[in-house]
């Protein structure tokens, strides 16, 4: 097959040190932190470290009517509204490529907007509603950001959800760039976003890799410095326009750049130990899939968060890829470290870098850390590279869970929207992050991003190996058609996970109403019920006591 090409038509970026590329550059000159004390999070018994780099004074244009952003938190807000400019940079924002099916997205953050998960924990704790509503949900789960670009914009093509953690933006653009690659799909919005919260924050904290000068917030984190104490945390959204050049140049669209190679991979071996041999591989399985040799790179923006370990592994695994004259640098010293939208900043940051010759210096960085890789760390006021390649770097540790998961014994289940989580289980279990045959449940007819028609649930069902074991799961009045379709498919359902929804308007129904609705469809039609004991002896599953 042969691959087609995959220009950037537009980008933007909503960042701590700003949002427009003159303004960030200008900062980067500058020598600006964006990182500060966050005083109200003094309150906060147990928590360490008190920085953050936070986007300020970011406002929604008066276009952006409440009926829009009811579905919104604010990491949907961050990634829509760089969407919206990115299209409008590309001159898309009108196109009917947009919603004729062949526009996409592929995007993630670590998690939702944590106040709607906050409500649902006061639900769960004060066993009352009263907080949560119809848009709790969609405002809370993971890929909230991804389904609200797809809704704000009428996008129906493939959405690509890439909650990995620190890897979630580099991702949704490398997953985005393969379906335009392969021919599945003409245009993709491609990025990622993340909102500040000190949840994030406590989670690094607990781990120990958070920065603890809260003195001087300016001069932390120090990526690669021998004085480096830890990460701190920022927010932000950066999303790219991606096309299938033919297309672009068709329609005569201004070519940002090109991207020509993407590879990821996992350790699968411990969630937040990064390993130098895994790092090094996949910087090989990137060139090789751009055709291009290590002296090629003019410049690597590397993920650099200013931990202990991953400072060094990182630059070791360059180090064993590329001369120990690569030149090499990292954002973090001024914007902390943007989680789910890092990937997709410093993508962004290193084309225009790469445009304009010139980089960036690491922020913070004075005294190169002796056990960190031999390279060439760019210091002091930056460099003039004239360079036609760059790579971006951004190790994760989310995508290695799949790797723990079958170390531990664990038999994960992916639930699949549509088919393009289905792609990226195959592609899981493709790269052994995951055992095959894999468990798959699809999920119909949930009305904050799962689809509700038939066409849709048995493309789904199509693109299933046949050797995986699937089953079906609905809510609401849509749950009988899809329990019904499911079984003539081939295929299992599930009945009694849910309470308190609505059967049918106006009726609300328990569990057992839901079971027993089911069960006269399934008998009906020769099929038979188990137990979820019985599930799991059928499946060869074996339920795992808490240690």
């Amino acid at each position: 097959m042969i691959k087609k090409r995959v220009v950037v038509t537009g980008f933007s970026a909503i960042t701590p040190l700003g949002n427009d590329w003159g303004t960030f550059k200008h900062q980067l000159q500058t020598h600006q932190s964006a990182v500060r004390y966050m005083p109200e999070w003094d309150a906060i018994n147990g928590l360490g470290t008190k920085l953050a780099a936070p986007v300020d004074d970011f406002q929604l244009p008066k276009h952006y009517t409440r009926k829009k952003i009811r579905t919104m938190g604010r990491v949907s807000k961050l990634a829509v509204r760089t969407s919206e400019l990115a299209l409008e940079q590309a001159n898309l924002l009108d196109n009917p490529v947009l919603t004729d099916g062949r526009t996409g997205v592929s995007s993630g953050s670590c998690t939702g907007s944590t106040d709607a998960i906050q409500d649902f924990t006061n639900f769960i704790s004060s066993s009352g509603t009263a907080d949560i509503n119809a848009t709790s949900y969609i405002r809370m789960m993971s890929h909230t950001a991804p389904a609200n670009i797809a809704m704000f914009f009428g996008l129906q093509g493939r959405v690509i959800a890439t909650s990995t953690a620190c890897t979630s933006g580099s991702q949704g653009i490398g997953y985005a760039f393969e379906a335009i690659q392969s021919g599945k799909q003409t245009v993709m919005v491609a990025g990622g976003a993340e909102e500040l919260c000190p949840s994030e924050a406590a989670i690094f904290d607990t781990l120990y890799a958070t920065s603890l000068k809260n003195d001087t917030p300016t001069e932390t984190p120090r990526p690669f410095d021998e004085a480096r104490d830890g990460l701190v945390i920022g927010e932000g959204a950066c999303h790219f326009v991606l096309e299938e050049l033919e297309f672009a140049q068709q329609r005569g669209a201004t070519i940002l750049a090109e991207l020509v190679g993407f590879a990821t991979n996992c350790d699968g071996q411990h969630a937040t130990q990064p390993q130098a041999e895994t790092m090094a591989r996949v910087m090989r399985m990137s060139l090789a899939d751009a055709n291009l040799k290590p002296e090629q790179i003019g410049h690597v923006n590397a993920h650099g968060t200013a931990t202990l370990i991953g400072d060094i592994a990182e630059t070791s695994a360059a180090q064993s890829v590329f001369s120990s004259d690569q030149a090499i640098s990292s954002l973090k010293g001024n914007i902390g470290h943007t989680l789910g939208a890092c990937g997709a900043i410093e993508a962004w940051a290193s084309i225009n870098m790469m445009n304009e010759n010139w980089f960036a210096p690491t922020h913070n960085l004075k005294n190169v850390d002796s056990n960190c890789g031999d390279l060439h760390y760019i210091q002091g006021s930056g460099e003039s590279i004239n360079t036609d390649y760059v790579m971006t770097n951004t190790p994760g540790m989310l995508d290695a869970m799949g790797g723990m998961m079958t170390e531990l014994g664990v038999k994960p289940e992916i639930e699949a929207f549509d088919t393009g989580h289905l792609w990226y289980a195959k592609d899981l279990a493709e790269r052994g992050v995951i055992d095959s045959p894999a468990l798959v449940q699809l999920c119909m007819g949930i009305p904050w991003g799962a689809p509700n028609d038939m066409n849709t649930f048995m493309a789904m069902v199509n693109n299933i190996p046949q050797d995986w074991n699937w089953s079906a799961f609905s809510i609401g009045q849509h749950q009988m058609p899809f329990v019904a379709a499911a079984v003539l498919a081939g295929g299992n359902v599930r009945v009694g996970l849910e309470d308190n929804l609505w059967l049918e308007k106006g009726v609300l129904a328990k569990n057992e109403d839901l079971v027993a609705r089911a069960r006269v469809i399934i008998e009906a039609m020769g099929s038979t019920l188990l137990t979820p004991q019985q599930v799991r002896e059928k499946l060869g599953l074996t339920k795992r006591n808490p240690a």
